[in-house]
């Protein structure tokens, strides 16, 4: 949800389902054409082969490409498997309909965080390939009770956006007038610690999602045990029981071991570039340590 006024954009609440993407309006395709195929060939699964498994991936894509624009499509499928089908686009919305569900929950959760109702809203855009899918497009105008705007290619869309948002940072470079670009965090930004009660590690929460940045925010925690060091895991867009997300740790080394029963303060700074960092104090002693996070290059989903 992005507020315009003028040359300033400021964005006002984002969110997304990070195990929802087109693949799985793919998936459900390839699942139809295996079940289809096993009724007819005493519950054999093309699935189970690699080889043909890829294929059908492949023709799955072609197929919800086709039915975006057509009402019906045709599947082949080469031996050893030898089988052709057919699949409506009415019976592709049936497949896929908890997963249209889950897009439209999530467009109503960055509603409600931005604090806008549909009536002031003034522009629905769609960006990405799934857009073109006539189901998505109805789910979003009766969600809003708007049209959706056709005036910007699904496809290029992210790419004009980039290349503003580079005008706009060469341009202040240079000293020349500028749009001005407010941004949010997309999502909470935590740290592991062991919970008192399990004995299990957690995710403790230091930064909220949908803050304006520059954004900042602090906890302070108990030390349980003694230590040379502090290790930090630093986790975005994580569960509960931190089994996904990690992007990042960070080591700091204390002038004399930390003893238990001690408080450290951890402060999370994100900055306007994307960039994190984190500050540790040693409460009671003055002893401080300022770090940025170096994220990794590919993180657990």
């Amino acid at each position: 949800m992005v507020e315009v006024t003028g040359d300033h954009f400021q964005t006002l609440a984002t969110d997304g389902d990070v195990k929802l993407g087109g693949c799985d309006w793919d998936q459900a395709i390839v699942d139809y054409i295996a079940t289809e195929y096993g009724r007819e060939n005493r519950g054999l699964d093309p699935r189970d082969d690699p080889g043909t498994l890829q294929k059908l991936l492949l023709q799955a894509e072609d197929v919800k490409r086709s039915l975006s624009l057509r009402s019906d499509a045709k599947v082949f499928l080469d031996p050893p498997y030898q089988f052709r089908c057919g699949l409506t686009r009415e019976k592709f919305e049936e497949l896929t309909e908890d997963l249209v569900n889950r897009t439209r929950w999530t467009t109503e959760s960055v509603r409600e965080m931005s604090g806008k109702t549909w009536d002031q809203i003034d522009t629905i855009l769609l960006v990405g390939g799934s857009g073109r899918m006539p189901m998505i497009t109805r789910m979003l105008e009766d969600l809003t009770g708007k049209k959706v705007t056709e005036s910007v290619s699904k496809d290029e869309a992210i790419a004009w956006g980039a290349a503003l948002y580079a005008k706009a940072i060469l341009d202040r470079q240079a000293g020349k007038p500028a749009i001005a670009i407010g941004n949010v965090n997309a999502h909470s930004l935590g740290v592991q610690v062991t919970d008192r009660e399990t004995g299990r590690p957690r995710l403790s929460v230091i930064l909220e999602p949908n803050q304006k940045l520059p954004a900042e925010g602090k906890k302070s925690y108990t030390v349980r045990g003694a230590s040379q060091s502090i290790k930090l895991k630093v986790f975005e867009a994580a569960d509960p029981s931190c089994t996904r997300g990690n992007i990042g740790d960070v080591v700091f080394q204390p002038k004399r071991p930390l003893q238990v029963g001690e408080r450290v303060e951890i402060t999370f700074r994100y900055e306007q570039n994307g960039r994190l960092r984190i500050r540790i104090e040693r409460l009671g002693t003055g002893e401080s340590w300022d770090q940025e996070l170096n994220r990794n290059a590919t993180t657990t989903q």
